[in-house]
């Protein structure tokens, strides 16, 4: 499933997400934001992310991605 956050999350072009094995893969402009800040803006959607692996220099990033915090933050 690929999600755009881009209106909520300035740097990221795009998020796939693999929800069985609970990985993401972000493409995003460095110039924007960094790795670690994606993994906590997606904490904050009620969702706890960790960095699995940097792309070098790349703009690419793998999440780790548990389960939601709370259901209502489907709905944002």
């Amino acid at each position: 499933m690929e999600l755009n956050f881009s209106h909520l999350l300035i740097g990221v072009k795009s998020i796939i997400v693999a929800l069985i094995s609970g990985k993401a893969e972000v493409r995003y402009d460095a110039a924007y934001i960094l790795p670690h800040q994606i993994a906590l803006k997606i904490s904050d959607l009620g969702f706890e992310a960790t960095v699995l692996e940097e792309g070098a220099g790349e703009g690419v990033v793998e999440l780790n991605v548990s389960t939601m915090i709370s259901v209502s933050t489907v709905l944002v």
